[in-house]
C-alpha cells in the first residue's frame, strides 16, 4: 500500500500505525512482505516527520505574518492618528485665516466709508482750494 498525496494526514497515521505493527509481527510472515512493509514504513515515518516539520514551519510564518500584521495595523494607526492631528490643525488654522480676513474685510469697508464722509465733509471742500496751491507750489522745506 502506498501513500497518495491526496490522502488526509489522519489516514496515513492510521496506515502507519498499522504498518507498524505488520512489521514488528512474528517472524511468521512472509520475510518479502515484511522487507515491503518495513520499507514503506520508513518511507511513511520520513514522510511524516518532513510534513511535521513543514507544519512547524508553516506556523512560524503565520506567527510572523500575524506580527507584521499586527504592526503594520500600529503603523496605520498611527498614520491616521497624525493625519486627523494635522487635518484638525489645518482646520483651526483655516478658521482662524477666515476670522482674520473676515475682520480686515470689516476694516477696510470702515476706512472706506471714513474716507468718503472726510471727502463729503464741508471741512474737505473749503480747504480743497488750499491743497491745490499747496501741490502746485510743491515741498517747502
Amino acid at each position: 500500500m502506498t501513500i497518495d498525496a491526496a490522502d488526509e494526514p489522519s489516514d496515513q497515521l492510521l496506515h502507519l500505525d498499522a504498518l507498524g505493527a505488520l512489521v514488528s509481527e512474528e517472524p511468521d510472515r512472509n520475510s518479502d512482505d515484511q522487507r515491503r512493509a518495513r520499507k514503506e514504513f520508513e518511507q511513511m515515518v520520513s514522510e511524516r516527520s518532513k510534513m511535521v516539520l513543514e507544519i512547524a514551519a508553516l506556523r512560524r510564518e503565520r506567527e510572523h505574518t500575524a506580527a507584521l500584521l499586527l504592526e503594520t495595523e500600529q503603523l496605520l494607526a498611527d498614520v491616521i492618528s497624525a493625519e486627523r492631528t494635522q487635518h484638525d490643525l489645518a482646520v483651526v488654522r483655516l478658521s482662524e485665516q477666515e476670522r482674520l480676513g473676515a475682520a480686515l474685510a470689516e476694516q477696510v469697508e470702515r476706512l472706506q466709508q471714513d474716507i468718503a464722509a472726510l471727502r463729503a465733509s464741508t471741512s474737505w471742500r473749503v480747504t480743497a482750494p488750499l491743497r491745490a496751491v499747496t501741490r502746485l507750489l510743491g515741498p517747502t522745506r
